[in-house]
């Protein structure tokens, strides 16, 4: 059970994951579009009476690169491999398109978490095949150590299972 390790220990952990060559990238996070979110509230979608229900997921450092995700406007929560802001924000192009009149980036969003808006990434659809666009922000947390995601090189995916379970094993 890896919520009993120590955040140190779950990056040692990742390091030795990443030394396979099976494994192009691993990072802390959750598996996105399948319900892991760390809270969610209703907002009145403007203009309408309509509530919308929008997600919040924590992410740790390295998790959108991972993912593959580029941001189509801003930038991700690392600059020249260095983190900037932990604790910004980073939202899907559908949920920006309710904050601000569509142009969020640099507003501190008034939810409690009183995060920056550092991005804009594309749409996650992977819940379903005809599933639009959640309505997500991806918030930074660099002590994040519930959850490992992985980028595994095309045809390898045996040997990265073996080098996950290996690396569990040595801890």
């Amino acid at each position: 059970n890896s919520s009993a390790w120590s955040p140190s220990q779950l990056q040692v952990y990742r390091d030795q994951v990443r030394a396979d060559p099976a494994v192009l990238s691993a990072a802390a996070g959750p598996p996105l579009g399948i319900g892991f979110q760390t809270m969610s509230w209703s907002r009145p979608f403007e203009g309408t009476d309509e509530d919308v229900q929008i997600a919040l997921s924590t992410v740790g450092p390295g998790f959108l690169d991972v993912m593959n995700i580029a941001p189509v406007d801003g930038r991700l929560f690392e600059v020249d491999g260095e983190l900037v802001g932990s604790g910004s924000v980073i939202l899907t192009e559908s949920l920006a398109g309710f904050v601000d009149d569509g142009m969020p980036l640099g507003l501190t969003l008034e939810d409690g978490s009183d995060a920056d808006v550092v991005g804009i990434i594309p749409d996650i659809t992977n819940t379903s095949l005809h599933a639009s666009g959640r309505l997500l922000a991806l918030q930074l947390d660099t002590d994040y150590t519930r959850n490992t995601v992985l980028r595994l090189a095309a045809g390898k995916t045996g040997q990265g299972l073996m080098a996950l379970e290996a690396a569990w094993k040595a801890l």
